[in-house]
């Protein structure tokens, strides 16, 4: 592709979507059978939402089947958030459900500003903006019912059905969108544990990100829905305090690369070559599993993991998938794809929908040529090119 990939999606037994960094959508399918493979030309031309320029980041809501894409507009400093519909039929293209024009403001008040775009579970409400100005809005995107925090310039960010947990240096904010523009609580992480530099939620627990410790705290969902059920905080009132409980902290090596994934039942974080798999029942002692070299992504479903590697010579590594059994804590004998690119690229991204693998790449910048741009994709058959070690 000739811009930047942002997003790969797998859907609907054969369907790819991909976003590239200029909002174009390209969507094709591709038929699998014992012998042959058959892919319908994703080279016609892309659909654009309509005023879209570069865009910011974009997400997929998979169950609901609808792609978000926060963008600029053309010819000046203003934002849209469009919503899309991926097809459900062989051909089609998506359709557009609605976008939301921002107001003319400034979204990134500083170089620590990241774009975020990100759907609740049941994709009821969508997080969008950066992490230091952030909406939430129902995903209808009436502007009426639009919210934002009154605080700003957070790291990281989380939305959890109608809860919006923020992080500042050590604090906790968390707000009901549904309330309002200030937290229903906050609260403080001790000096003795590092900085969080990304939060998420997994298990009912709020899970912080440091640069040398993984942090986890008690189950803390069902205490915020009795906060929010006795009303929350009122204007003038002051926002409840509590203290940061730390239940489990897992060290890291600081200069590795980390990745997170979650499914329902288990969550799955990566620090070098090493991955943690936790159990929502019990998260107090994860199992690991150690790819051949480096990780720079992983995905996991109910049956195995699949782990991108780095080659230490720059290369692109190989893709070495893991068959898992959670409920006994068994991980088998690994496999490995074939044909991957190796040259400077680096996989960023690797997804799967059981039978079709697709891998994004981007470019090692030291060692790219100046005159490599775009992005790489690559769609694999699992039956054919899985290898032994």
């Amino acid at each position: 592709y000739k811009n930047e990939v942002n997003n790969v999606h797998l859907f609907g037994s054969g369907s790819v979507a991909v976003v590239t960094s200029a909002c174009e959508i390209f969507v094709f399918s591709i038929k699998t059978s014992a012998k042959t493979k058959e892919r319908s030309t994703p080279e016609k031309s892309p659909f654009t939402p309509p005023s879209c320029d570069i865009l910011l980041d974009s997400v997929v809501h998979s169950e609901r089947n609808i792609l978000a894409l926060l963008s600029t507009v053309p010819k000046g400093s203003r934002y849209l958030l469009s919503l899309l519909k991926l097809p459900r039929h062989r051909g089609d293209g998506p359709d557009l459900i609605s976008q939301c024009k921002l107001p003319p403001i400034n979204l990134f008040l500083s170089s620590k500003s990241k774009p975020i775009v990100q759907f609740n579970a049941d994709g009821s409400r969508i997080l969008f903006g950066t992490t230091e100005k952030c909406f939430v809005a129902h995903t209808s995107l009436e502007t009426s019912i639009m919210y934002s925090p009154h605080q700003r310039q957070f790291s990281s960010l989380t939305l959890h059905d109608r809860f919006l947990f923020c992080v500042r240096n050590r604090t906790i904010s968390i707000y009901d969108v549904t309330k309002d523009d200030e937290p229903i609580a906050c609260g403080q992480i001790s000096s003795e544990y590092d900085k969080p530099e990304s939060i998420f939620l997994f298990g009912g627990r709020l899970w912080m990100m440091c640069s040398r410790q993984l942090l986890c705290t008690p189950r803390i969902l069902q205490n915020l829905n009795k906060v929010s059920a006795c009303g929350g905080v009122r204007k003038g009132a002051r926002t409840s305090s509590f203290n940061v409980v730390i239940a489990h902290a897992f060290s890291f090596d600081s200069s590795a690369n980390r990745c997170v994934w979650k499914e329902e039942n288990n969550l799955y974080v990566s620090s070098g070559q090493k991955v943690r798999v936790f159990d929502r029942r019990d998260v107090s002692s994860p199992f690991l599993v150690t790819a051949n070299a480096e990780i720079t992504s992983i995905f996991a479903d109910t049956t195995k993991l699949i782990c991108s590697t780095k080659h230490p010579n720059r290369r692109s590594g190989r893709i070495e998938i893991f068959p898992i059994d959670t409920a006994t804590r068994t991980v088998f004998r690994s496999v490995f794809v074939r044909k991957t690119f190796l040259s400077s690229h680096v996989m960023s991204n690797v997804k799967t929908d059981g039978r079709l693998l697709s891998v994004s790449y981007s470019y090692d910048e030291e060692a790219a040529s100046p005159k490599s741009y775009g992005g790489d994709v690559q769609i694999f058959d699992l039956l054919q090119v899985l290898d032994g070690r």
